[in-house]
């Protein structure tokens, strides 16, 4: 179990991570996941984002800068991530 921040961006829910934490180096590129919320659980299909992630990273980073300024704070803007954070968009299997 491994407690993640979930943004909705375009209608489409996406979750990210930083490239070495060991939740994302098991998920590789992708595969099947399961989220629970409160007392539900669900199964998804987390895919890597492979291009044009910098525009669901600022959102992130949006919604999450109000509530959590320290943590945001030390994450890298969206053009200087690189490689560092890997971003996976949620669907339904």
């Amino acid at each position: 179990v491994v407690t993640i921040w979930v943004i909705e961006y375009e209608s489409e829910l996406f979750v990210t991570g930083y490239a070495e934490s060991g939740w994302v180096r098991m998920l590789g590129s992708g595969g099947p996941v399961r989220m629970r919320l409160g007392d539900n659980t669900y199964p998804l299909l987390a895919t890597a984002v492979t291009n044009n992630a910098q525009p669901i990273l600022t959102a992130y980073m949006d919604k999450y800068r109000p509530d959590y300024p320290d943590i945001v704070e030390d994450f890298p803007s969206p053009e200087e991530a690189g490689d560092s954070y890997v971003v996976f968009k949620l669907s339904r299997p």
